[in-house]
């Protein structure tokens, strides 16, 4: 049995959802933030791949339409046709143009100088410690061949507020997903022939990116518009229409969004690195209570415990209804039967390019 990130983090979540999710197979269905990470994170991948803007944003709408790109057929999601779908994709779109002006001249490759380095975008992992088959796929890992280091990017994107000293950022040296991805990192070090025999603890970095929940607007004088107030003896329909006249097209919803996103006096936090610093004692400490966690997992008693107060986690449980006997997982409109229990990892091999090799 293989234990990813996302399965233990749902078994510390409920027990009785890791059953659901990572032996029955059951999933709640994608959700608007989940489709939108999902492309979001596509175009930052083509930006560790040494693309250019173009390149990214060809990308993520060959995703969002289902078109071919590269080596990669996806499959089309109509809801990115939709009202909000179409909102959505605006905003996609000034997250990856924002990143890619905000970074673009300090990138974390700068660090490494004339070093060789080879980035992987999407790589795939598994090892085993302790009897226990980890599997995941880190977003970015970086090699310096030279110093024989490993770096992890890890992309996150968030509508929350993002505050460096806050618990969001604090908490990290405790994250399972980061813990893992820094030992995979350090097994990787360990196969490589110029690493030596006990090589330092890979870096870690929390790549954020703060998303929006704007939407097309009235426009503002000051953005050629006219703001509506209901005149004398003026009918609600006449109202209506002259709002609807001043309401911001998608384009101008778009250019907006743009602005927003390139602009770092007035949005300074839409975009944050933080490298998670964890010590060699703390992230064995972390590993040793996964170990634990990962063999009450497989107590299949344990696993019919349901943890009532994780049920309002993440705008609320996909399988809340079944648990209160209100639905099956079979009739319920909002779940799907998968066939592969970790779908996110595809077995396909890691793109990469190297620098000064």
């Amino acid at each position: 049995m293989n234990f990813t990130s996302s399965s233990i983090t749902a078994g510390m979540q409920c027990p009785k959802l890791y059953k659901y999710k990572y032996l029955e197979g059951y999933r709640g269905k994608a959700t608007s933030p989940m489709k939108i990470g999902t492309l979001t994170h596509k175009g930052l991948e083509e930006y560790w791949l040494g693309k250019d803007l173009s390149d990214a944003l060809g990308a993520i709408h060959a995703m969002s339409q289902g078109e071919e790109w590269g080596e990669n057929k996806n499959e089309k999601d109509d809801w990115w046709d939709s009202d909000e779908g179409r909102i959505a994709y605006a905003r996609c779109r000034a997250y990856i143009r924002g990143y890619y002006i905000k970074y673009k001249d300090q990138d974390s490759l700068q660090d490494f100088g004339k070093d060789p380095v080879t980035v992987f975008t999407e790589r795939e992992f598994t090892f085993n410690l302790n009897g226990i088959d980890y599997k995941g796929k880190m977003d970015v890992l970086i090699f310096n061949h030279a110093l024989g280091e490993a770096t992890v990017i890890d992309h996150k994107t968030t509508s929350s507020a993002i505050d460096i000293g806050g618990s969001y950022f604090r908490r990290l040296p405790l994250d399972i997903q980061l813990t893992i991805y820094r030992q995979a990192a350090l097994e990787f070090l360990k196969e490589q022939s110029t690493t030596d025999w006990d090589p330092p603890l890979p870096r870690v970095i929390y790549d954020v990116v703060q998303t929006s929940k704007s939407v097309p607007r009235q426009k503002t004088k000051k953005e050629g518009g006219h703001p509506v107030k209901k005149r004398k003896d003026e009918t609600d329909a006449e109202v209506s229409a002259r709002k609807e006249a001043n309401h911001e097209t998608l384009a101008e919803f778009s250019e907006r969004m743009a602005k927003e996103y390139t602009s770092d006096e007035v949005y300074p936090w839409r975009y944050v690195r933080h490298e998670a610093m964890c010590t060699q004692a703390q992230h064995t400490q972390r590993l040793m209570e996964l170990e634990e966690y990962v063999n009450l997992l497989k107590n299949t008693g344990f696993l019919e415990i349901r943890n009532s107060t994780s049920c309002g986690n993440y705008g609320g449980c996909a399988f809340l209804d079944i648990c209160l006997g209100a639905s099956t997982l079979d009739s319920a409109m909002n779940i799907e039967k998968l066939e592969d229990l970790h779908p996110e990892l595809e077995g396909k091999k890691s793109t990469w390019i190297s620098y000064n090799c």
